[in-house]
Protein backbone atom coordinates (compact mmCIF):
# COMPACT_ATOMS: atom_id res chain seq x y z
CA UNK A 1 0.00 0.00 0.00
CA UNK A 2 1.31 3.45 -0.84
CA UNK A 3 1.26 5.77 1.92
CA UNK A 4 -0.20 9.01 2.66
CA UNK A 5 2.74 10.42 2.64
CA UNK A 6 3.86 9.17 -0.38
CA UNK A 7 0.76 9.88 -2.36
CA UNK A 8 1.27 13.42 -1.00
CA UNK A 9 4.77 13.57 -2.26
CA UNK A 10 3.61 12.45 -5.64
CA UNK A 11 1.29 15.04 -5.63
CA UNK A 12 3.93 17.68 -4.92
CA UNK A 13 6.09 16.00 -8.04
CA UNK A 14 3.73 16.22 -10.02
CA UNK A 15 2.48 19.95 -9.38
CA UNK A 16 5.14 21.55 -7.44
CA UNK A 17 4.49 24.47 -5.16
CA UNK A 18 0.78 23.40 -4.75
CA UNK A 19 0.62 22.06 -1.06
CA UNK A 20 -1.67 24.78 0.27
CA UNK A 21 -4.02 24.28 -2.22
CA UNK A 22 -4.14 20.77 -2.08
CA UNK A 23 -5.47 21.29 1.55
CA UNK A 24 -8.24 24.24 0.61
CA UNK A 25 -11.19 24.29 -1.59
CA UNK A 26 -10.29 23.95 -5.44
CA UNK A 27 -13.43 25.67 -6.60
CA UNK A 28 -14.47 23.90 -10.07
CA UNK A 29 -11.66 22.06 -11.23
CA UNK A 30 -11.13 20.96 -14.73
CA UNK A 31 -8.63 17.67 -15.27
CA UNK A 32 -8.81 16.67 -19.10
CA UNK A 33 -5.94 14.85 -21.57
CA UNK A 34 -5.60 16.57 -24.11
CA UNK A 35 -2.95 17.03 -27.41
CA UNK A 36 -2.17 20.17 -28.55
CA UNK A 37 -2.89 20.25 -32.71
CA UNK A 38 -0.20 22.35 -34.85
CA UNK A 39 -3.26 24.79 -35.93
CA UNK A 40 -3.76 25.86 -31.73
CA UNK A 41 -7.08 24.02 -30.81
CA UNK A 42 -6.74 21.47 -27.56
CA UNK A 43 -8.45 18.53 -28.62
CA UNK A 44 -9.40 16.02 -25.79
CA UNK A 45 -8.43 12.58 -26.10
CA UNK A 46 -10.86 9.70 -25.39
CA UNK A 47 -10.32 7.13 -22.51
CA UNK A 48 -10.13 3.66 -24.10
CA UNK A 49 -7.96 0.89 -25.00
CA UNK A 50 -6.35 3.02 -27.88
CA UNK A 51 -5.38 5.87 -25.62
CA UNK A 52 -1.68 6.89 -25.65
CA UNK A 53 -0.75 5.09 -22.12
CA UNK A 54 -0.08 7.36 -19.14
CA UNK A 55 0.23 6.14 -15.45
CA UNK A 56 1.04 9.89 -14.32
CA UNK A 57 -2.66 11.07 -16.15
CA UNK A 58 -3.77 8.40 -14.07
CA UNK A 59 -2.38 9.38 -11.23
CA UNK A 60 -3.50 12.68 -11.59
CA UNK A 61 -7.40 11.87 -12.42
CA UNK A 62 -7.24 9.94 -9.19
CA UNK A 63 -5.83 12.18 -7.52
CA UNK A 64 -8.73 14.91 -8.01
CA UNK A 65 -11.27 12.35 -7.43
CA UNK A 66 -9.77 12.24 -3.71
CA UNK A 67 -9.96 15.84 -3.43
CA UNK A 68 -13.35 16.18 -4.67
CA UNK A 69 -16.74 16.73 -3.26
CA UNK A 70 -18.58 15.96 -6.01
CA UNK A 71 -17.32 15.02 -9.29
CA UNK A 72 -18.80 16.07 -12.68
CA UNK A 73 -19.99 14.04 -15.63
CA UNK A 74 -22.48 13.79 -18.67
CA UNK A 75 -25.03 11.08 -20.02
CA UNK A 76 -22.74 11.24 -23.53
CA UNK A 77 -19.37 9.94 -21.27
CA UNK A 78 -21.53 7.46 -18.81
CA UNK A 79 -23.00 6.15 -22.47
CA UNK A 80 -19.46 5.75 -23.81
CA UNK A 81 -17.88 4.15 -20.85
CA UNK A 82 -20.37 1.84 -19.26
CA UNK A 83 -18.42 0.50 -16.43
CA UNK A 84 -17.28 4.37 -15.24
CA UNK A 85 -17.74 4.43 -11.43
CA UNK A 86 -15.33 7.34 -10.50
CA UNK A 87 -13.20 5.47 -8.56
CA UNK A 88 -9.95 7.25 -6.89
CA UNK A 89 -7.15 4.67 -8.32
CA UNK A 90 -6.85 0.83 -8.09
CA UNK A 91 -5.27 -1.56 -5.71
CA UNK A 92 -2.51 -0.23 -3.49
CA UNK A 93 -3.05 3.08 -4.73
CA UNK A 94 -6.90 3.32 -4.24
CA UNK A 95 -6.35 2.65 -0.40
CA UNK A 96 -3.28 5.17 0.06
CA UNK A 97 -5.77 7.78 -1.81
CA UNK A 98 -8.37 6.63 0.72
CA UNK A 99 -5.58 7.65 3.55
CA UNK A 100 -4.86 10.80 1.54
CA UNK A 101 -8.25 12.04 1.24
CA UNK A 102 -9.33 11.49 5.25
CA UNK A 103 -5.93 13.40 6.58
CA UNK A 104 -4.71 15.71 3.56
CA UNK A 105 -8.16 16.75 1.82
CA UNK A 106 -10.16 16.05 5.68
CA UNK A 107 -12.82 14.32 3.93
CA UNK A 108 -14.27 11.10 5.21
CA UNK A 109 -17.52 10.38 2.94
CA UNK A 110 -16.87 9.43 -0.96
CA UNK A 111 -17.37 12.20 -3.29
CA UNK A 112 -21.38 13.09 -4.65
CA UNK A 113 -21.24 11.62 -8.32
CA UNK A 114 -23.80 14.24 -10.42
CA UNK A 115 -24.62 13.35 -13.93
CA UNK A 116 -25.74 15.91 -16.36
CA UNK A 117 -27.68 14.96 -18.77
CA UNK A 118 -30.51 17.30 -20.90
CA UNK A 119 -32.12 13.98 -22.23
CA UNK A 120 -32.91 11.92 -19.14
CA UNK A 121 -31.58 9.01 -21.65
CA UNK A 122 -29.86 6.90 -18.81
CA UNK A 123 -28.93 3.26 -18.61
CA UNK A 124 -30.85 2.81 -14.96
CA UNK A 125 -28.11 -0.06 -14.42
CA UNK A 126 -24.99 1.76 -15.17
CA UNK A 127 -22.17 0.93 -12.73
CA UNK A 128 -22.08 4.49 -11.72
CA UNK A 129 -25.87 4.54 -10.36
CA UNK A 130 -25.83 0.72 -8.85
CA UNK A 131 -23.62 1.13 -6.16
CA UNK A 132 -25.85 1.72 -3.23
CA UNK A 133 -22.47 2.98 -1.78
CA UNK A 134 -22.47 6.22 -3.88
CA UNK A 135 -24.79 9.18 -4.14
CA UNK A 136 -26.07 9.91 -7.34
CA UNK A 137 -27.59 12.86 -8.68
CA UNK A 138 -28.85 13.19 -12.00
CA UNK A 139 -29.09 16.88 -13.05
CA UNK A 140 -31.27 17.58 -16.02
CA UNK A 141 -34.40 19.67 -16.77
CA UNK A 142 -38.70 19.23 -16.71
CA UNK A 143 -38.38 17.28 -20.13
CA UNK A 144 -35.14 14.89 -18.99
CA UNK A 145 -36.85 14.19 -15.53
CA UNK A 146 -40.02 12.95 -17.29
CA UNK A 147 -38.25 11.07 -19.26
CA UNK A 148 -36.51 9.50 -16.13
CA UNK A 149 -39.69 8.69 -13.96
CA UNK A 150 -40.11 5.75 -16.09
CA UNK A 151 -36.57 3.89 -15.85
CA UNK A 152 -37.03 2.70 -12.51
CA UNK A 153 -33.53 4.55 -10.90
CA UNK A 154 -32.48 3.12 -7.93
CA UNK A 155 -33.09 4.70 -4.81
CA UNK A 156 -30.12 6.04 -3.70
CA UNK A 157 -30.85 8.40 -7.20
CA UNK A 158 -31.84 11.89 -6.60
CA UNK A 159 -33.06 13.47 -9.68
CA UNK A 160 -32.35 17.20 -9.39
CA UNK A 161 -34.09 19.28 -11.82
CA UNK A 162 -33.03 22.62 -12.74
CA UNK A 163 -34.55 25.31 -14.86
CA UNK A 164 -32.02 25.42 -17.43
CA UNK A 165 -29.60 22.44 -17.48
CA UNK A 166 -25.93 22.72 -18.47
CA UNK A 167 -22.85 22.42 -16.93
CA UNK A 168 -22.20 25.77 -16.29
CA UNK A 169 -25.81 26.12 -14.23
CA UNK A 170 -24.34 22.38 -12.63
CA UNK A 171 -21.29 23.13 -11.22
CA UNK A 172 -22.25 27.05 -9.68
CA UNK A 173 -25.49 25.20 -8.13
CA UNK A 174 -23.23 22.78 -6.40
CA UNK A 175 -20.96 25.45 -5.15
CA UNK A 176 -23.74 28.10 -4.12
CA UNK A 177 -26.84 26.11 -3.58
CA UNK A 178 -25.33 23.00 -2.46
CA UNK A 179 -22.65 24.68 -0.15
CA UNK A 180 -19.74 21.88 -2.11
CA UNK A 181 -16.04 22.71 -1.44
CA UNK A 182 -13.94 20.92 -5.00
CA UNK A 183 -16.02 20.11 -7.78
CA UNK A 184 -14.08 18.35 -9.96
CA UNK A 185 -15.50 18.25 -13.49
CA UNK A 186 -15.04 15.18 -16.28
CA UNK A 187 -17.07 16.11 -19.25
CA UNK A 188 -15.63 16.03 -22.84
CA UNK A 189 -15.15 19.20 -24.50
CA UNK A 190 -18.94 19.79 -26.21
CA UNK A 191 -19.93 20.20 -22.42
CA UNK A 192 -16.48 21.89 -21.19
CA UNK A 193 -15.42 23.94 -23.03
CA UNK A 194 -19.06 26.17 -22.05
CA UNK A 195 -17.12 27.08 -18.45
CA UNK A 196 -14.04 28.85 -20.12
CA UNK A 197 -16.57 31.12 -21.85
CA UNK A 198 -15.79 34.76 -19.98
CA UNK A 199 -16.95 34.89 -16.90
CA UNK A 200 -14.38 31.58 -16.91
CA UNK A 201 -16.25 29.32 -14.25
CA UNK A 202 -12.67 27.17 -13.83
CA UNK A 203 -10.87 27.85 -11.58
CA UNK A 204 -8.32 25.22 -11.21
CA UNK A 205 -7.02 22.86 -14.39
CA UNK A 206 -4.77 20.29 -14.94
CA UNK A 207 -3.87 19.60 -17.97
CA UNK A 208 -2.15 16.31 -19.48
CA UNK A 209 -0.78 17.02 -22.30
CA UNK A 210 0.54 14.29 -25.04
CA UNK A 211 3.42 14.94 -26.95
CA UNK A 212 2.67 12.48 -29.20
CA UNK A 213 0.00 13.10 -32.30
CA UNK A 214 -2.69 10.56 -31.51
CA UNK A 215 -4.29 8.33 -33.84
CA UNK A 216 -7.59 10.57 -34.80
CA UNK A 217 -10.48 7.69 -33.65
CA UNK A 218 -8.84 8.85 -29.89
CA UNK A 219 -9.56 12.22 -30.41
CA UNK A 220 -12.39 14.64 -29.87
CA UNK A 221 -12.99 16.68 -32.59
CA UNK A 222 -14.86 19.70 -30.24
CA UNK A 223 -11.68 21.41 -29.28
CA UNK A 224 -11.14 23.27 -25.97
CA UNK A 225 -9.69 26.75 -26.70
CA UNK A 226 -5.70 27.11 -27.28
CA UNK A 227 -3.13 26.83 -25.01
CA UNK A 228 -2.60 30.98 -25.57
CA UNK A 229 -6.06 31.19 -24.65
CA UNK A 230 -6.29 29.44 -21.73
CA UNK A 231 -3.32 31.21 -20.48
CA UNK A 232 -4.99 34.23 -21.56
CA UNK A 233 -8.47 33.55 -19.18
CA UNK A 234 -6.81 31.58 -16.52
CA UNK A 235 -3.28 33.07 -16.28
CA UNK A 236 -0.07 30.85 -17.07
CA UNK A 237 0.88 27.86 -15.37
CA UNK A 238 1.40 27.60 -11.94
CA UNK A 239 3.48 24.44 -12.61
CA UNK A 240 4.68 22.62 -15.67
CA UNK A 241 6.63 19.17 -14.91
CA UNK A 242 7.78 17.39 -18.46
CA UNK A 243 7.51 13.51 -18.42
CA UNK A 244 8.88 10.29 -20.40
CA UNK A 245 5.79 7.86 -20.44
CA UNK A 246 5.00 4.22 -21.67
CA UNK A 247 3.59 6.60 -25.28
CA UNK A 248 6.23 8.82 -25.54
CA UNK A 249 6.49 12.72 -23.62
CA UNK A 250 3.84 14.07 -21.81
CA UNK A 251 3.48 17.59 -20.05
CA UNK A 252 1.66 17.97 -17.20
CA UNK A 253 0.73 21.71 -16.08
CA UNK A 254 -1.73 23.41 -13.04
CA UNK A 255 -3.17 26.30 -13.88
CA UNK A 256 -5.18 28.52 -10.90
CA UNK A 257 -7.11 31.61 -12.18
CA UNK A 258 -7.34 34.04 -9.38
CA UNK A 259 -9.30 33.33 -6.14
CA UNK A 260 -13.22 33.97 -6.36
CA UNK A 261 -15.62 34.16 -2.85
CA UNK A 262 -16.38 30.95 -0.97
CA UNK A 263 -19.62 29.77 -1.29
CA UNK A 264 -21.75 30.52 1.36
CA UNK A 265 -22.66 27.27 3.79
CA UNK A 266 -25.66 25.18 4.11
Amino acid sequence: MESWREIETRAEALHPGSGDDRRSDAGVLHGTAAWASPNGPLLCLRIDAHTPASPTDFFALSLARARADAIVTTGATLRAEPELRHEAGTGALARGLADWRSRVAERTAPPVSVVLTRSGELDADHALLADPARRVWIATGEDGARALAPRRLPAHVEVWTLAQPSLRAVVAGLRSERGLGTVVVEAGPSAARELYTPPVAVDELWLSLCGVEPAPDVVEHAPLPSLTELEHRLGPPRSGVDGDEPSGPWSFRRYRAARRAAPPSC
